[in-house]
């Protein structure tokens, strides 16, 4: 668990250098083993549109929806690497799982434009 969240800590320090489809991806590894429980409710947090100091800045209510069977956050990690390293991968396209995460990556980028 020390090494997963080691790895997660040096992806976080770029998050800002993000684009939607890599926040999805973060959002998921976070929520598969940080802060996995099926019995809970999915956690709902804050989130800025701009940096706190700009004018045109608003909060967003986001879900954490918490992952059913599929992939599990080594995997999302894994995903999240190696978009960060090679841009996004298709693998996976049809699987259910995947479908949700690429229609939770097509909907960030719809509403972070």
């Amino acid at each position: 668990m020390l090494g997963y969240l080691t790895r997660l800590a040096n992806l976080e320090r770029q998050l800002e250098a993000f684009d939607p489809a890599c926040w999805v991806l973060w959002l998921q590894t976070i929520n598969s083993d940080v802060l996995s429980s099926v019995e809970k409710d999915s956690p709902v947090i804050r989130l800025r549109t701009m940096p706190a100091d700009s004018e045109s800045s608003e909060d967003v209510s986001w879900t954490i929806h918490r992952s059913e069977r599929g992939y599990e956050g080594e995997d999302f990690l894994e995903m999240l690497e190696a978009s960060v390293s090679h841009g996004p991968n298709e693998d996976g396209r049809g699987l259910p799982h995947m479908e949700k995460l690429h229609a939770r990556q097509e909907y960030v980028s719809r509403i972070a434009d």
